[in-house]
């Protein structure tokens, strides 16, 4: 099931993406903007206006979400392989999204120092002096 639901999401994000997608939507306003007068602008059109767009909206965000997450997922795991096959990394930062805020904060902070460090005039390996 899981798998069959991300083949679904995977193929409809990529149609979404697409030119003709755009236009397919561009499309449907005009033919909703035309369909108003004719329909005197009654209860019922703008129900069925309100309620499709936003069962549609509620579905494109699912999609949008498993489709992110499916994303970040696979980066963390690419991450994760690299710090593994290099040496010298610290091999604790692996599955550091899911360690404790407190842990995250502090590495935050080791990084700014770190950053701030390399950015002060003088200290940069490659700078005689």
């Amino acid at each position: 099931m899981k798998q069959h639901v991300s083949r679904f999401a995977h193929t409809i994000s990529l149609k979404l993406a697409s030119a003709w997608s755009y236009v397919a939507g561009a499309v449907l306003i005009l033919a909703w903007i035309i369909s108003g007068p004719y329909f005197n602008y009654s209860p019922q059109w703008q129900f069925t206006m309100t309620a499709g767009t936003s069962i549609a909206t509620f579905l494109l965000v699912l999609i949008l979400q498993h489709m992110e997450f499916r994303q970040t997922k696979t980066i963390q795991l690419k991450l994760d392989e690299l710090l593994r096959a290099i040496e010298r990394a610290r091999t604790d930062l692996v599955h550091l999204e899911a360690k404790p805020d407190e842990n995250i904060e502090r590495l935050d902070q080791e990084f700014e120092q770190l950053q701030e460090q390399a950015s002060k005039p003088g200290l940069n390996s490659g700078e005689s002096g």
